[in-house]
């Protein structure tokens, strides 16, 4: 195929024939007063945007802590104004412990301050100590009295004991560690007998419930704390040790009668109504709280050079006045 030109072209035609087209819009150049050399590093904007995105994301962590921080501080009071109310029926309920517990950890007031937690073994000897004679460590101070007032005052719920005298307070703060030791080895014998022991810590709980009851101690007598069964020919915490099918299943015989003291010394102690497992569970939770106060206690009371009996009237002295205010 031939192409065909005219034979003449006037000189404005022959220009524009012929002269490259450019179809491709220009990028306007900076003037030599705008222009700037790009600085060490990088591009100066890249490097703020990077910045400004980290602030951007730290800006809104930080609000979203806050955010969850408030929610769960309004929740976690709330809770405790029923745990509070609670305190005026014969027990508390156990789900209201677990979401009461749940919710000190989220606020951050965890109880347990495992740090600062000294191990809640007692051997016999510890147990059966005269009381005022104790020879373990105390541990440095954790809280603020702000912080101790209010733990003090939700031990108090928690707590069927009465705390009216040092006599009455360093008795429970016994109880209270012989009753973790006691959970914690029911705990460990239900461990070595997995697979074999169908329901686990609360089976042997109901069974040692169940010897409890036929020593004649049964749910409504867990204020009594100082028998050992045999009343009214009832057989005796070390005779049902003898006949008991769970404690010969368990090889556990030999220190039956014992658990089923502690048993009923934890019973009475702790403002819950053991049953099962879950039971367990929250008096297990209501027990390291009370454990802890106890501990904050002996630490501030060494701090002060005074008793601990005088740190709780200086607590409950605290509250009265707050309470007025």
């Amino acid at each position: 195929m031939t192409t065909k030109f005219p034979l003449t072209l006037n000189p404005k035609e022959a220009q524009s024939a012929f002269s490259p087209t450019n179809i491709l819009a220009r990028s306007p150049r900076a003037s030599p007063a705008e222009a700037q050399p790009p600085k060490e590093g990088g591009s100066p904007s890249t490097v703020e945007y990077v910045l400004q995105q980290k602030e951007a994301r730290r800006l809104q962590e930080e609000e979203e802590h806050k955010r969850r921080l408030h929610a769960a501080r309004v929740d976690y009071f709330e809770t405790r104004k029923r745990l509070f109310t609670g305190v005026k029926g014969e027990y508390l309920d156990t789900d209201l412990v677990l979401e009461w517990s749940a919710g000190a950890f989220v606020y951050d007031k965890s109880f347990v301050h495992r740090g600062n937690r000294l191990s809640s073994e007692l051997s016999a000897r510890e147990h059966n100590v005269a009381l005022g004679d104790s020879t373990e460590e105390t541990p440095d101070v954790a809280m603020s009295l702000d912080e101790l007032e209010q733990q003090w005052a939700e031990a108090t719920w928690l707590l069927r004991a009465p705390l009216d005298t040092s006599e009455q307070l360093e008795r429970a703060r016994v109880s209270v560690r012989a009753s973790l030791h006691f959970l914690e080895s029911l705990s460990e014998l239900a461990t070595q007998h997995e697979g074999a022991l169908a329901g686990g810590t609360g089976a042997i709980f109901q069974q040692l419930l169940a010897d409890l009851a036929e020593c004649g101690l049964s749910g409504v007598m867990v204020d009594n704390m100082d028998v050992r069964g045999g009343e009214g020919g009832r057989p005796t915490f070390e005779q049902i040790a003898l006949t008991s099918e769970m404690a010969d299943r368990l090889g556990a015989r030999a220190q039956w009668a014992q658990m089923l003291a502690a048993a009923h010394e934890t019973r009475r102690i702790v403002r819950i109504k053991l049953q099962d497992a879950n039971d367990l569970k929250a008096a297990q939770y209501a027990l390291e709280c009370c454990s802890t106060v106890f501990q904050e206690l002996a630490a501030h009371a060494e701090q002060r050079s005074c008793t601990l009996f005088a740190v709780v009237e200086l607590l409950n002295s605290a509250g009265v006045e707050t309470s007025r205010g």
